[in-house]
């Protein structure tokens, strides 16, 4: 039925069609709406209704519309206004996004919603947790995140071009060599969020509060701006800022580490940058975590009570086989470099990367980032982690080791005990940290001491052979005694006698050695410097792992007998197989229950470092000389 061009509608008031067309000829309608919705929303104006009887139609810019057409159309915008809430949908069309992608195409998730499955692309109230995997390398562009929870949550690798987040929470979690473009956080809060190696262009954070989280590698840049934000605890090492600006904002406890001068900072943001406690840096890995490594973190601040500055461990920026290549020809040449072969290994390869930065480019870099660290910090804590490169101490790798390649972590552990040792910032390295500063000062591992799991009196072990225990009451006075410790290792120093240049041995274990039977391995289980110039907290084992609040009373009344028969009885979870296999089999046991407050104690000795090493950073060569007079003793009256 054909319409007069001047027929009346909804208001009684004509229908100028050529008034329709003209704007018709205007509007670019948006491509990625289907013919019929494009039609009906042309531009923000009305469209009008014939309601005259038999007149079934809706008169539009374009012309007439059926009713009938109109009703689906309407559907088709009610279905696509659809917003996800439930993770198992997301994920499911995650999954698919990832089959569909070929070639290298990166399909966007914001289309993979609205295509194929009627949703808008938003997702509301979700909770998205350390399984979801799929979320990992997405193109997130033109996504929207209202009051959604993201806890150990990995966004890595991902693109976020004018992506929204509103209300959300971040915890655990990385974005860690991702590119945010034109993105929008406010009223975020974001805990131990790691942003490692991620570009950020034209991004606003807007009243949140970013604590504990990190930009190291960052590159902050195109009009980004932080506007009423917190950032306790939060660092920028080695970011590379340009065009960023700093508004209304608490920078109490932020650490810039020199990067302060390159943000655009506001007067009033710039009266509150002031460091209120000593800072520790520890080294973790962004994109997992792990048991330990967050255990690390609360007992820095929990009970050391200082700043913890979470570090990547590998360097995010270099390439690793690139980094492998350069420190195995390195390593390879020692035997016929000659010069000074009493030299550790180890240390050579430090010295070198200084020296002769052109020798090893990707080495020194990495150095240089150490030392940047070890000038900014209070403190440095090494933590527990996978098998050492033999050839750092100059052996071949033998069947039981797990030395997998990657020298990005241990060539920072090296640069962190160089420059910690020679400019005297206190040192708490533990198990691998532990294994790696022996290392360097020349000590070699054993490769394989067999599974040493579980929880053992350190104390009893040493009795077992020996009339005394090593102890020393330097460092540690009596925390060493009768302690209770959590062990993970099978690679361990073997005290041989000579001992380990500027090292002192305080507590070792005997173990038996498997081909003799006979207990002959004395195994070094905590040192410390014999320079108290540079305090150094060795230890063998984990005092992460102790809880004061599960720790039973009738701990002291047990040995190691009674924990060897625990770790026995433990069966594996869905398995047949008794006995740990790793952390998380421990925490499952409730063997760890057992560990001694000596452990916490650990971390005290820790703090006092670190408090005293603020307090002697504090006072300036200058302020010395001034007081020169007042310095000297007065002489005594006879």
């Amino acid at each position: 039925m054909k319409i007069p061009a001047n027929s009346p509608s909804i208001d009684n008031k004509p229908i100028d069609s050529a008034r329709s067309t003209s704007a018709q000829e205007q509007i670019s309608p948006n491509p990625e709406l289907p013919q019929t919705l494009r039609r009906l929303n042309p531009s923000p104006s009305q469209p009008s209704m014939d309601l005259r009887p038999g007149r079934a139609v809706m008169l539009t810019p374009f012309g007439p519309v059926a009713l009938a057409e109109l009703a689906h159309a309407e559907a088709e915008l009610r279905r696509r206004a659809r917003v996800a809430t439930n993770v198992r949908d997301v994920l499911r069309i995650c999954k698919e996004r990832q089959h569909t992608e070929e070639d290298g195409h990166r399909i966007g998730l914001a289309a993979m919603l609205a295509e194929l499955h009627g949703y808008a692309p938003m997702l509301e109230h979700l909770k998205l947790s350390r399984e979801h995997e799929p979320l990992k390398g997405l193109d997130l562009s033109g996504m929207s995140f209202h009051h959604c929870e993201f806890d150990w949550n990995y966004l890595s690798k991902s693109l976020m071009q004018g992506c929204e987040f509103l209300d959300c929470t971040f915890r655990n979690s990385s974005f860690a060599h991702s590119k945010l473009r034109d993105c929008v956080f406010k009223d975020c809060q974001f805990d131990e969020t790691m942003m490692v190696n991620t570009e950020l262009s034209g991004v606003l954070f807007e009243r949140c509060a970013i604590e504990a989280s990190s930009f190291e590698d960052a590159r902050i840049q195109n009009g980004c701006k932080f506007r009423e934000v917190k950032l306790p605890g939060t660092h920028f090492l080695s970011a590379a800022v340009s065009d960023c600006s700093i508004e209304k904002s608490d920078l109490t406890d932020t650490v810039f580490f020199g990067t302060e001068q390159d943000f655009d900072i506001d007067d009033a943001s710039k009266t509150t940058a002031k460091i209120t406690k000593p800072t520790t840096a520890t080294l973790v890995f962004p994109e997992s975590l792990g048991v330990s490594v967050p255990r690390v973190g609360a007992k820095i601040a929990g009970i050391a009570k200082t700043l913890p500055l979470r570090i990547a461990m590998r360097a995010p920026t270099l390439d690793v086989k690139a980094v492998d290549a350069e420190v195995e020809g390195f390593l390879e040449g020692l035997s016929d470099a000659g010069g000074n072969r009493s030299q550790p290994v180890a240390q050579r390869l430090v010295i070198e990367a200084v020296e002769n930065p052109q020798v090893l480019p990707n080495a020194s870099r990495v150095i240089a980032k150490a030392r940047t660290l070890v000038e900014h910090v209070n403190s440095v804590v090494l933590p527990g982690g996978e098998d050492i490169s033999p050839k750092l101490y100059g052996h071949q790798q033998a069947p039981e080791c797990d030395w997998k390649g990657d020298y990005r972590r241990s060539l920072m552990e090296l640069g962190l005990v160089h420059y910690c040792f020679q400019r005297g910032v206190p040192l708490m390295a533990i198990c691998r940290g532990f294994q790696m500063t022996s290392i360097y000062f020349g000590a070699s591992l054993h490769q394989h001491v067999g599974e040493q799991v579980g929880v053992r009196i350190l104390d009893e072990d040493a009795r077992e052979s020996e009339t005394t225990t090593e102890q020393t009451n330097g460092i540690y006075g009596d925390t060493l005694k009768n302690i209770r410790a959590a062990l993970y290792h099978h690679q361990a120093v073997l005290d041989d006698g000579v001992g380990i240049a500027n090292l002192q041995t305080s507590l070792r274990r005997t173990l038996a050695d498997p081909a003799t039977g006979n207990n002959s391995w004395k195994v070094i289980m905590a040192f410390e410097s014999s320079e108290t110039r540079a305090p150094i907290i060795g230890l063998q084992f984990h005092p992460e792992f102790f809880k004061e609040a599960t720790a039973p009373q009738d701990s002291e009344a047990l040995d190691n007998k009674h924990f060897e028969a625990m770790a026995n009885a433990y069966v594996q979870p869905n398995s047949n197989t008794t006995g740990f296999r790793d952390p998380r089999d421990m925490i499952a046991s409730g063997i760890l229950d057992h560990l001694s407050p000596g452990n916490d104690e650990l971390w005290r000795i820790l703090s006092d470092a670190a408090n005293f090493h603020r307090i002697k950073a504090g006072i300036k060569p200058e302020a010395l000389v001034s007081q020169k007079g007042k310095l000297r003793p007065h002489a005594v009256s006879r």
